[in-house]
């Protein structure tokens, strides 16, 4: 496959999504209303937003220049991450893995777990079944994200304490799918 023309697509895919994802989050405040209907951490996300611009334009400031400095130290860094990830197949360390671990929402405070499971996973699939068993996993476990987000969309419509039972289903039924088809 030619890389010039994946990283195309893939800086284009990126632009396209940003926009749709910000059209889209504009489309549903404005017509829901933020505070009215929307409820979490979108309720919340213009606030984080405008409160610290609004404390800029109010009271202005010089630039930071130790804040600038290490934003641009930790760019740097992940460039660097992801140009030995790219260079080397054995590099351990991901760039969105540095990423996500200090990121100030909480990062992989929340999301450890699920991380160290599916590393657990992905070790031992490659470690007994080889490369071509992993690829055939990732079908499987693609099935499974997709599932998940399947049936989250009808358990907003569900009764209240089903959905472990839903969410038990989809996987079930994912795990049969995916043995019947890789057979």
């Amino acid at each position: 496959m030619n890389n010039r023309r994946l990283m195309l697509a893939i800086a284009l895919a990126t632009g396209v999504g940003a926009v749709a994802t910000f059209w889209s989050y504009l489309q549903i405040s404005y017509s829901r209303g933020v505070l009215g209907e929307l409820n979490g951490w979108i309720s919340h996300a213009g606030w984080e937003s405008f409160n610290p611009l609004q404390r800029w334009l109010q009271y202005p400031q010089g630039t930071d220049v130790k804040s600038v400095t290490f934003m641009g130290g930790g760019f740097l860094f992940v460039f660097f991450l992801y140009a030995m990830r790219a260079r080397f197949l054995w590099w351990p360390l991901y760039p969105s893995g540095y990423v996500l671990s200090g990121a100030p929402w909480g990062g992989v405070i929340y999301f450890w777990f699920p991380v160290m499971v599916s590393w657990l996973i992905k070790s031992l699939i490659l470690s007994y079944g080889g490369l071509k068993a992993h690829r055939k996993a990732i079908l499987f476990f693609f099935g499974l994200i997709f599932r998940g987000f399947h049936f989250s969309e009808h358990l907003e419509h569900s009764q209240p304490g089903s959905q472990h039972l839903h969410a038990f289903i989809g996987c079930r039924l994912e795990l049969t799918f995916s043995l019947k088809r890789t057979r």
